[in-house]
């Protein structure tokens, strides 16, 4: 053998090799992103699930209208059912309807409006709105803060 076919067949040699060596560490790393992928997909199903299992109430005031209590709606903007739904109150601002809550079952997108006498205080802009009910988590408690100026 002439010294032209040994370097060709050993060039020919070593590019096999490298090309076996790029092809299990190419699939090494398909394996490793594959799993990274599956497990991303369980988190972002597991995240979903837990989403529908959460109600979450956010209260808006409602434009005042002449001769009636100022009144503020409260709504359900979650993907689950709030069951229970009470509501803590400071001293100085109650519900006109005592008898509203506790509410029974407040469903996504449904809402509730509620009247309210408070007792002027100034420079009182927003007040702290307690809510507790029970959604597909279980026992809840949010706090809401409500402009109310």
């Amino acid at each position: 053998m002439d010294t032209g076919t040994i370097v060709n067949w050993s060039i020919s040699g070593l590019a096999l090799a490298f090309s076996v060596y790029v092809f299990f560490v190419e699939r090494s790393h398909k394996k490793k992103y594959d799993e990274r992928l599956a497990k991303l997909e369980i988190d972002e199903k597991e995240k979903s699930l837990e989403e529908e299992k959460k109600a979450f109430i956010r209260c808006t005031p409602l434009p005042r209208e002449e001769n009636k209590w100022p009144r503020f709606l409260v709504e359900n903007i979650g993907k689950h059912a709030a069951n229970g739904l009470t509501l803590q109150m400071p001293q100085f601002f109650q519900p006109v309807e005592k008898k509203l809550f506790p509410f029974a079952h407040l469903d996504p997108g449904q809402g509730v409006t509620v009247y309210y006498q408070y007792a002027t205080t100034w420079g009182v802009s927003s007040i702290s709105l307690i809510f507790t009910y029970t959604d597909g988590r279980g026992e809840q408690e949010q706090e809401v803060i409500m402009q109310i100026r």
